[in-house]
């Protein structure tokens, strides 16, 4: 009799267990089933995904039939796949918090999934990014959704209902070699809901100009409001302030606020620590435990006076010009692909592409230089056996840890020297201007106050050769210049003030 009940109880048990879990996709049914159609795929020719056999019928998943993803090589690092039509059952979160599916990949990597259709539109959509646990077998990925989304607005799918599914595969990663995954059995369940974690915010005010009588902490986790995340100074005239709060475990948004009203820090677009949601530069944090945030100063990413400045920038030969679709500093693992935040600037039209990062001492990364916008790489440098490239990565240039500011001159394709942009690239304001620019026969340098007591300007070729010294009476403000005897190509008008270099770049058409 006791045999028996147990028996009863394990089948009932089973039972609720079977019940709890509610079939999206399995891709054994018309109902159950649906195609993926692919977006900026890069490489891979098939337009949708296809359902084909189970190439792996053993331990979890012994079904017949599965789904087939593959994410190409060159696409958008958000390349991805959107059920089309949307599945027949709806994804139902109202009682469920679990969404689950069984993965089979070949070589390690991540899945994100994203809900869409919610009952607020796009305010509802929801996702987040999970490591694929094994490979050469199936295995079951659970998201949380009691947890907030880790895009747009940051809030839970529990509760709702959502009417399509996309997939990604290693989001917001280049892709070198196609990644190919097997999907089956897309369902809701049930876990147990997530639980706060205590969460630790250090300001250091140092750098605030002006009275303090409050600092506070606001953000996605407390609905922006300021009076909610008070934070107690850590001694009387310290400017060191500190909170700690139970926050759920997911990527969170946030901002310092000074007396209540100051929120905008002036944090910039390439700073580490920012996300750029819709032109709003808010601070964020990944938290997935108990964690304690580094101290940040007042307008950085790093504790006040544990920062560097990183000045960048490019020159190009007359053989490869700047491409008109910008210039990027991309790779590693500390930039994004070309096309990305870090675009390098013109901003005096020289010629010579700029950018200024700020970072932790000791940063240091591979990168390299993309002319033109390339989420592929098809446009980056090549070095290929230069000195400057390391060929374990690619090619790509390699930053050793930065301790000090730093200015970094560099030619596009070449590790002979910065030979394109002369010596250094310190005076942003080269003091003069250049006209017709290109320019056939003649040009004519306008000049500055300095430079018109200077009486001499160097023209040389793209590789650093004088090829003709322009003399003049101090006191002049335009000068013309023969360019006739000059071949086609690129060339530097520059002088010397104060040792340091002031340069132009012209065109001879």
């Amino acid at each position: 009799m006791k045999k028996l009940l147990f028996f009863l109880l394990l089948l009932i048990g089973g039972m609720i267990q079977v019940k709890a879990q509610n079939i999206i996709l399995d891709f054994e049914t018309p109902e159950t089933s649906t195609t993926f159609s692919y977006f900026d795929n890069g490489d891979w020719p098939d337009v949708t995904t296809k359902v084909v056999a189970n190439p792996d019928k053993s331990g979890i998943n012994t079904s017949d039939s599965v789904l087939y993803f593959v994410r190409g090589v060159g696409g958008q690092t958000w390349a991805g796949a959107y059920g089309n039509p949307a599945p027949t059952r709806p994804i139902d979160l109202t009682t469920h918090n679990r969404l689950t599916c069984m993965v089979w990949a070949e070589k390690p990597g991540t899945v994100q999934l994203k809900l869409e259709g919610g009952p607020a539109g796009g305010d509802d959509n929801w996702e987040r990014v999970l490591p694929i646990p094994a490979t050469g077998q199936w295995v079951k990925m659970e998201w949380d959704v009691t947890l907030p989304g880790e895009a747009g607005l940051k809030v839970p799918a529990f509760g709702k209902v959502y009417k399509n599914l996309v997939i990604f595969a290693n989001f917001l990663e280049v892709t070198t070699e196609q990644v190919h995954l097997r999907f089956d059995d897309f369902a809701t369940d049930e876990g147990e809901a997530a639980q706060p974690v205590p969460v630790t915010f250090v300001l250091n005010a140092a750098s605030y100009n002006g009275t303090i009588t409050s600092a506070s902490v606001a953000g996605t986790f407390n609905g922006w409001d300021a009076s909610a995340g008070a934070l107690t100074e850590v001694s009387a005239g310290s400017k060191l302030y500190s909170g700690t709060f139970d926050i759920l475990p997911g990527v969170i948004e946030y901002k310092f606020v000074i007396n209540g009203s100051v929120w905008e820090e002036g944090l910039s677009p390439l700073d580490e620590c920012i996300v750029n949601n819709n032109g709003f530069i808010n601070r964020k944090a990944s938290i997935s435990g108990e964690t304690n945030l580094i101290p940040v100063c007042w307008n950085k990413c790093y504790n006040c006076g544990e920062d560097v400045d990183i000045t960048v920038n490019i020159g190009f030969g007359a053989a490869n010009p700047a491409s008109p679709d910008g210039v990027w500093i991309a790779g590693g693992t500390k930039f994004e692909a070309p096309g990305g935040k870090y675009k390098m600037e013109d901003s005096d039209g020289d010629g010579i592409y700029s950018i200024k990062i700020n970072r932790g001492t000791g940063f240091g990364s591979h990168f390299t230089f993309a002319n033109g916008n390339c989420p592929d790489y098809s446009c980056k440098e090549h070095l290929d056996n230069q000195d400057c490239g390391d060929g374990s990565n690619y090619w790509d240039r390699k930053l050793l840890p930065v301790t000090q500011d730093t200015v970094i001159n560099a030619c596009f394709g070449d590790c002979s020297g910065a030979s394109c942009i002369s010596s250094t690239k310190v005076l942003k304001d080269a003091g003069f201007t250049i006209s017709p620019n290109p320019g056939s026969n003649m040009i004519q340098l306008r000049f500055d106050s300095y430079l018109q007591e200077k009486g001499v300007v160097t023209i040389s070729n793209i590789i650093g050769k004088v090829v003709d010294q322009v003399n003049y009476t101090p006191g002049t403000q335009v000068v013309q210049v023969d360019i006739n005897a000059l071949t086609p190509g690129v060339y530097m008008a520059s002088y010397i003030k104060n040792g340091l270099v002031g340069t132009k770049l012209f065109v001879k058409n």
